[in-house]
Order: C-alpha cells, then sequence, then structure tokens
C-alpha cells in the first residue's frame, strides 16, 4: 500500500514554508483525526464501519496508526495523529469499501450481491417463444416474478447485501400449459435456464339431448409434470324422468397404465334424484378427480370413458357412452 513518497513531502514542504511548525519537531506533534461515515444516497449513519488510520512519514512511509468503528451516529475519532498526509481504508458488509484521503465525511456506496435467472420460455413441441407465461421466484418470504415478452425472455434478479448459497423455488405457468416447477440451489451469479412448456392437452365432450332433457358433459385435462401425468377428469350427467325408469348410472374410466378399464366409477352413489313439481325426477351427478401416473408407465396417448344408464335386470341401456379422446 506504499504510495509515493513525493506526496507526502510536498505536503510537508507546504506546511513548513507558512512556518507552522518547525522541522525540529516535525516528528513530535500530534493532531486529532475523527469524522463521519454515512451512507451514500440517503446520509443515513453507518455504525460498525471499520476505519483504518494510514499516516505518511516522508522517512519511514505509510505508516498505520490504528483501527476505530464507527457509532450509532457513524461517528470515528483518532487523538494523537503524528502530522502527516492522512488516508482512511473503510470497510462495512453491504457497502463498497473506500480507501482514499481523509475527509470530514465519507460516503459509503451500498454494495449487492446479485442473483440473476434469464431465459426463454417456448412450447415444447412447436420451439414457438412464449410470451404472456409468468416466471416467478420465491426465496424466504421474498417473491419476484416477471412476464416473458414477445421473444419469451424473462428475466429475475434477487440482491442481497451478502454473499451464500441460497435456495430459490421456481415456478413457470401460462395459461393452457402444464406448470414448470424446480429448486435451484446457487450462490449469487446468473443462472441461464431456458424452460419448455407443455401444452395442457383437452378433451371436451357435450351432448344435449333436447326435449329428452338429458345432458352429458366429460372434460379430460392432461398435465405434465416433472415425473408424472396428471388427468383431470370432469363430468357432469343429467337426466329427467317422471316414472322410475329402473335404471342405473354405471360409467367406466380409461386408466391408461395397462390399457385397463376402472369400472363403477361413477354410480348412482354418486349422483341426486330430486323430485320437482308434478312428479318429474331430476338426477343429476357432478364428479371432479385427479389421477397421477408414473410417466415410465404412461400407457397411451388416449383417454375415455364408457358407460350410461343400464338397466341391471336386463343389461339393456337407456343412454351409452363410449368415448375416446385422442
Amino acid at each position: 500500500m506504499k504510495r509515493n513518497r513525493i506526496y507526502g513531502i510536498i505536503f510537508l514542504s507546504l506546511i513548513l514554508s507558512m512556518g507552522l511548525i518547525s522541522s525540529s519537531n516535525v516528528s513530535s506533534r500530534t493532531f486529532p483525526c475523527n469524522g463521519y461515515v454515512k451512507e451514500a444516497g440517503t446520509s443515513n449513519p453507518i455504525s460498525g464501519a471499520k476505519v483504518d488510520l494510514y499516516v505518511y512519514d516522508f522517512i519511514t512511509g505509510w505508516d498505520y496508526i490504528g483501527r476505530r468503528h464507527t457509532d450509532s451516529n457513524g461517528y470515528y475519532s483518532f487523538s494523537s495523529v503524528p502530522i502527516g498526509a492522512r488516508e482512511v481504508h473503510i470497510s462495512k458488509s453491504g457497502y463498497q469499501s473506500y480507501e482514499g484521503v481523509h475527509q470530514s465525511t465519507i460516503y459509503l456506496e451500498t454494495y449487492t450481491y446479485d442473483y440473476i435467472f434469464f431465459g426463454t420460455i417456448r412450447n415444447l413441441v412447436t420451439s414457438q417463444a412464449l410470451s404472456g407465461a409468468v416466471a416467478e421466484i420465491t426465496c424466504g418470504t421474498k417473491t419476484i416474478s416477471d412476464t416473458t415478452d414477445n421473444s419469451g425472455y424473462y428475466c429475475i434478479v434477487f440482491s442481497y447485501s451478502t454473499s451464500g448459497v441460497r435456495t430459490f423455488n421456481m415456478e413457470v405457468s401460462k395459461t393452457g400449459y402444464s406448470t414448470y416447477t424446480d429448486t435451484i440451489i446457487r450462490n449469487y451469479g446468473y443462472e441461464h435456464r431456458n424452460i419448455n412448456l407443455k401444452e395442457i392437452r383437452t378433451w371436451l365432450y357435450i351432448e344435449d339431448y333436447g326435449e329428452e332433457a338429458k345432458y352429458l358433459r366429460f372434460e379430460i385435462e392432461e398435465y405434465e409434470l416433472s415425473t408424472q401425468y396428471k388427468l383431470v377428469f370432469d363430468v357432469t350427467i343429467e337426466f329427467y324422468y317422471y316414472l322410475n325408469p329402473g335404471f342405473t348410472i354405471q360409467v367406466q374410466r380409461y386408466c391408461p397404465i395397462g390399457n385397463l378399464w376402472i369400472r363403477n366409477w361413477i354410480t348412482d352413489d354418486d349422483a341426486t334424484d330430486t323430485e320437482l313439481p308434478g312428479g318429474l325426477h331430476q338426477v343429476y351427478a357432478h364428479v371432479v378427480e385427479e389421477f397421477y401416473y408414473d410417466k415410465a408407465t404412461y400407457y397411451s396417448d388416449w383417454c375415455g370413458v364408457y358407460g350410461g344408464l343400464v338397466k341391471p335386470s336386463t343389461c339393456s341401456r337407456f343412454m351409452e357412452w363410449n368415448l375416446f379422446f385422442k
């Protein structure tokens, strides 16, 4: 940390030429050295900052005087400091250090450690950039999100006053697409992550039997997760009758593992039979269920339901569904 001796010689020569001190007692004269340390931009005092003081001697060079810590007002003080050029080194966690000429007030710029996450989000199949996708990252109690632009680009920045390894939970979502989730553990710096989202496959079947007042609605949605597929079945069955038809509801659901059909998935137990004015009855069933399948055993790329209103005594069907969705 040696400085040019000329710096000290010039300073000392000016003092001698002004007659402030004599050359015979230069080394014996001491003066106090004090000042304040504050935050740049806000002028708030910085407490606990380390202040190291150096004084230049034209014979020995830069001499280390000692260290002080600022108080709650950002103030520090050295007593009995030899005459000479003075330099201070000031440091505090979360701030940029200062090394330079002593001044009555020194302002420190805040220092941040940035954790930067960026990349593009695209359609898994077509590679088309997805605009309007929401990337959201959470670390502790802090959550930051960004919405992709027309090029599918997102950028999220977490700033901290200290470095270190932190855990971030990331979620990327867009209407009509499976949600992407991941846990990222890293130190400060850049995380370039391109993400591909898979469209949610939706199968929808609606049939209205008109005057017979029978209604059927099937909706199946397929979501791709990290290691599984999630299928959501949303089924509504509604019909009316005046006399007890002696039929029961029997609906089977296709299971895409092993090419199996799950019998008696929806039955009379899932329906309500309500008597309306005039002796009319309404039978209504609405079932929403989620099923998860490991990708390794996911059997097919289609779904289906099969069933209807069945008369157990004759196995005749009053209303039959045999629906397969690609």
